[in-house]
């Protein structure tokens, strides 16, 4: 899980520090440079390098323009950049069409000072600006003074397949009608983007970066350790826009922070396009990353769109959504299954305090033949809707294979001004129906009109159907209908068993018209819950030892479950079961 801080609890309990840092350049002072000749692939730069006749062949004889270094760069070379800022007018002063183009299989690193002889021997914190802002009097807080900015500050003059590595640097001040204002590299190119900072950039779409692929082959665009910070986007993609249209593509995102980026329309952090031609190796990861305080119209902090008829795999794992707004919906994310066998993987991440007209912390719309969506070890925490589904809103125009899961899961404090506090299922098309299992997951003190935790709205030609084993329904309320459970129409279908229900049988519980299936193995008692006061105990941390959600011993809802359904480990990473059987509820009481 992640904390407020960014580090990431994982399952068994260790902790990864995040490793963002906006404090922009580390206090470095460059040195003039040694003489000392680098390895014959290396070209340095530096502010205080040879202005007479540089070769970049040592720090003496560093290049002070960097788009120089570049233009003599070829195949396997390094570029080394000493810290300081650099625009690319350097060449013709005030040019906003120059930027600096990255060559195929080059690779550029910053962090030096000057005098290094080994790239090991550089302070990734030390990065230097590469800047947009040509005549330096951006006002970046209000967007002023950019109109004569760069259009873009780095861009791509490679090859398709070609390699590029931008490592340890802050881009800024990137301003195009076009896209990318940041990095714009749209040529199908293998990229590596590390250690870096993309702020202060606005374009037409990828306000920091824009990544398109559409090429035969694999290709890879691989993030990690990195920082996308107050970047706009006049459409989609704040902070960045990445389009994969290859034949197969494969797309890594590690320790990245995604912050205060906007978008008019899709995606303020992120927007994913993907578009493969292929049935194999399509894969998209985000792992260990932090989407904070992003806005846009649906997909405050990330949108996800697929939009072909081949296999996807996207997989979110311990990850965190926090304060994201959606004018529309999913505040925190937004999944658009759009075509045939796409599955989304979230697991072991938290979606905190998000904000959206529906699904406050995740919106799901499901246009799919063959769909497949799992929130695993995932908690939803004081999200808010304007409309439906506080925690979750799922939409289905089309269902025929689609499997909607949520496994381990625990909901608390999530707001719907009208229906489903937790989750709202709406259907309205007639097409199949629409299936959501739910095990093992804890429903507590979520609020709406209709259904406080769980509601299912269709139309006449359409269904959905609830799954619900060895799950804990506490403390819900609604203003009109449903303290927990709220159906409209006679075709919805809510099978539940061995589970925990507050008020079970009584008058408002299951409520509206829906088919309830009610098992045999049901309860009605207290869950006797460690500390309602603080779910997340007193560290503040989601889903480890001390929340104040897991049930105390004595509680019945320790070995009163059933396997089926049930995953083999809790919320935190305990086996399941310890005892005599599995235990209700998200956690495994040892």
């Amino acid at each position: 899980m992640v904390d407020n801080e960014g580090n990431v609890t994982l399952g068994a309990g260790s902790t990864i520090a995040a490793p963002f840092s906006l404090s922009g350049i580390a206090t470095r002072t460059v040195s003039c440079g040694s003489a000392t000749a680098l390895p014959g692939n290396v070209l340095t730069v530096s502010p205080c390098g040879d202005t007479v006749s540089p070769d970049g062949s040592s720090w003496a004889k560093a290049y002070t323009d960097l788009n120089d270094a570049l233009s003599a760069a070829t195949d396997g070379d390094e570029v080394w950049v000493a810290v300081g800022t650099y625009t690319p007018d350097g060449e013709i002063p005030g040019d906003q069409s120059l930027s600096f183009g990255i060559p195929g299989n080059v690779s550029l690193y910053g962090g030096f000072v000057g005098g290094e002889t080994l790239r090991s021997q550089r302070n990734v914190q030390a990065k230097p600006i590469l800047s947009g802002d040509l005549n330096g009097d951006d006002v970046p807080e209000t967007w002023t003074n950019y109109a004569d900015n760069a259009t873009h500050v780095i861009t791509d003059n490679a090859s398709s397949e070609e390699n590029i590595t931008l490592d340890g640097f802050i881009i800024e001040g990137g301003n195009t009608d076009s896209d990318g204002g940041g990095f714009n590299s749209d040529d199908s190119v293998n990229l590596t983007i590390a250690n870096s900072e993309f702020r202060h950039n606005r374009a037409n779409e990828g306000g920091g970066l824009y990544w398109y692929s559409n090429d035969s082959d694999l290709v890879a665009l691989n993030i990690t350790d990195t920082v996308f910070n107050h970047n706009h986007a006049d459409t989609d993609g704040g902070g960045a826009y990445i389009y994969a249209s290859s034949t197969s593509f494969d797309i890594n995102l590690t320790n990245v922070l995604f912050e205060n980026n906007t978008a008019e329309r899709y995606g303020g952090g992120a927007y994913f396009y993907l578009y493969p031609d292929d049935n194999t190796d399509n894969t998209v990861d985000i792992t260990h990353s932090i989407f904070r305080g992003n806005r846009a119209e649906t997909g405050g902090g990330v949108y996800l769109f697929n939009d072909a008829d081949e296999t996807i795999e996207f997989n979110i794992n311990n990850t965190l959504f926090e304060n994201n707004t959606a004018i529309n919906k999913g505040g925190g994310a937004y999944v658009d299954y759009n075509s045939q066998d796409f599955s989304v993987h979230i697991t072991d991440s938290i979606f905190r305090k998000n904000m959206a007209n529906d699904g406050g912390g995740l919106g799901v719309n499901v246009d799919s033949r063959t769909a497949t969506l799992d929130v695993q070890n995932t908690i939803f925490d004081g999200n808010q809707a304007n409309s439906d589904g506080g925690g979750m809103y799922i939409q289905g125009d089309r269902f025929t294979d689609v499997k909607l899961n949520v496994l381990n899961s625990i909901f608390v404090n999530n707001t719907a001004e009208n229906d489903g506090g937790a989750i709202a299922f709406t259907n309205t098309s007639d097409y199949e129906d629409g299936l959501l299992n739910i095990y093992n997951s804890v429903f507590y003190d979520n609020q709406a009109q209709n259904g406080g935790a769980l509601s299912a709205k269709t139309d006449s030609e359409s269904a959905a159907s609830f799954n619900i084993l060895n799950s804990i329904f506490w403390a819900n309320t609604a203003s009109s209908s449903g303290q927990n459970f709220y159906s409209n129409d006679d075709g919805n279908t809510i099978d539940i068993d061995y589970s925990i229900v507050e008020g079970l049988n009584g008058p408002d519980d299951f409520a509206g018209s829906g088919d309830y299936n009610v098992g045999t193995h049901m309860l009605s008692s207290n869950p006797m819950f460690a500390n309602v006061n603080l779910p997340w105990g007193v560290d503040g941390i989601p889903g480890t030892r001390d929340d104040g959600l897991v049930p105390l011993l004595g509680s019945p809802a320790i070995n009163a479950g059933t396997p089926i359904g049930a995953v083999t480990t809790d919320i935190r990473g305990t086996g399941r079961p310890q005892g005599a059987a599995y235990d209700i509820g998200a956690f495994e009481v040892n």
